[in-house]
């Protein structure tokens, strides 16, 4: 009976004394998802171009991000949360990919390098380290599936600004021309771009528009579910962030970013009611007939790209290549030549992220990251079996499509040179870690006071 008074007692005095009783504000919530969204918005706004020179090519400001997410979660891990849950998807996955990385590393240190090999190398590190660092605290920080939607629809608003940007430079308004911020240098001219078939290819924040096009297919589907949920006003604004991504993949003139959105199609689709399923078509219809009438001749190219991939210059000058890779990886089958010692501009380019893996990290690393994908596409699809609201089932099939789309594009481009794509691929790997925790409620802390980082 005391212990009950007791209770009562606390609770009426925390009632009395909240910011609300008190006539204030109360204040907004802070967590990893704070953190997680400045990281957000650096890494989609920010142009890849502009780095911190002390750091090389990848130091953006989103990896140095990424380093800080990875001390804090090193910071709150607490051994009952160890003890009192069960081993997670998503730990596992990084606790292997970031071995079989480092292992390669301190193996191609044992070599003689030259020294931009080192410095490549060591830039790779620390990229690795951010993305660890971002897969982990999304995975064990977000606190609830509120705060996870937050999260995403930070994402979707962030990517769409980015795809409006784009469709701006492809009318010849370059707003990153505009973008210098102190402290960071350009590591080449921003606003640079490449013509394809008459047309410029956009490449917005991003450094090339094959990054562009791969970073919206991501988006896609999770701004896909915030527009079919949406509910009053709400609705026409988040709409008009499918459209300017629908608009901005086109304008990248990439068959990576068509071929990314077929995979979300292909994941999504079938899970759709039937009568969003028509709407879906009868939307990705119109905005095919309106994009042909809009600019005369882009659908047509985005055709050609297709009907004409045996015989592009492009491709077939670099498929010709992959006959001397297996001179390039004799003695390092397992664990590779050695952590980002492969560069393009040494050796020659590959547009084929796994076969570029395997010369760098080895069969062992092409495994580990295989396996991250894997695990995010497999966490979102275990969500989904065990959510059963609506809304909740359709944000994790939206994430797994999202995270399908690397899976797929990985075999299309060097994905790993860039920083965007890798950047979103891992937050999205701790969104789906997130959602495979919250499903499970059994799996929270136990012990009195542990809670995730």
């Amino acid at each position: 009976m005391n212990r009950r008074v007791v209770t009562l007692t606390r609770e009426f005095g925390r009632e009395l004394n909240s910011p609300a009783r008190r006539g204030r504000k109360p204040r907004a919530q802070r967590d990893a998802v704070s953190l997680l969204s400045v990281y957000a918005f650096l890494l989609l706004l920010v142009p890849s171009r502009l780095v911190f020179k002390a750091l090389g090519g990848n130091g953006t400001p989103a990896l140095v991000v990424g380093l800080i997410a990875l001390v804090l979660w090193c910071a709150a891990r607490r051994p009952e949360n160890d003890r009192t849950l069960r081993a997670r998807p998503v730990r596992f996955a990084i606790l292997v990919y970031v071995a079989a990385d480092v292992t390669s590393y301190a193996l191609s240190m044992l070599h003689a390098l030259d020294p931009a090999e080192i410095r490549s190398a060591d830039r790779a590190l620390l990229a690795l380290g951010a993305a660890a660092g971002i897969a982990l605290c999304a995975a064990d920080g977000i606190p609830s599936r509120d705060r996870l939607e937050k999260l995403l629809s930070r994402i979707v608003i962030f990517a769409s600004l980015g795809a409006a940007i784009a469709a701006l430079q492809f009318f010849g308004f370059d707003l990153t021309k505009h973008f210098y911020v102190p402290g960071l240098h350009a590591t080449s001219e921003l606003g640079a771009g490449a013509i394809r078939s008459s047309f410029h290819r956009v490449a917005g924040t991003a450094r090339h528009p094959i990054e562009l096009g791969a970073t919206l297919a991501m988006v896609l589907p999770i701004s896909l579910h915030f527009a079919f949920k949406a509910e009053g006003r709400e609705k026409l604004w988040r709409w008009a962030c499918v459209a300017l991504i629908g608009l901005a993949i086109p304008m990248s003139l990439s068959r990576t970013a068509i071929v990314g959105v077929l995979i979300v199609t292909i994941v999504l689709l079938p899970t759709y009611p039937p009568v969003r399923q028509r709407g879906a078509l009868v939307i990705g219809g119109a905005w095919t007939v309106l994009m042909w009438l809009a600019v005369p001749g882009l659908v047509g190219t985005l055709g050609s790209l297709f009907a004409n991939y045996g015989t592009d210059a492009s491709v077939t000058d670099r498929t010709a290549r992959y006959s001397r890779i297996g001179g390039l990886l004799r003695h390092h089958v397992f664990f590779g030549r050695g952590l980002g010692t492969f560069i393009p501009e040494k050796y020659f380019v590959l547009d084929n992220q796994y076969i570029a893996s395997t010369l760098e990290v080895g069969i062992v690393g092409l495994c580990a990251l295989i396996l991250v994908m894997l695990v995010s596409f497999g966490c979102a699809r275990g969500a989904r079996r065990l959510f059963k609201d609506p809304v909740s089932r359709d944000l994790a099939q939206s994430v797994a499509a999202a995270s399908a789309v690397p899976l797929v594009v990985f075999a299309t481009f060097d994905a790993l040179s860039f920083p965007m794509v890798p950047g979103l691929m891992f937050l999205l790997l701790g969104c789906n870690g997130a959602l495979w925790r919250l499903a499970r409620p059994a799996w929270r802390p136990a012990i009195a006071g542990a809670s995730p980082p």
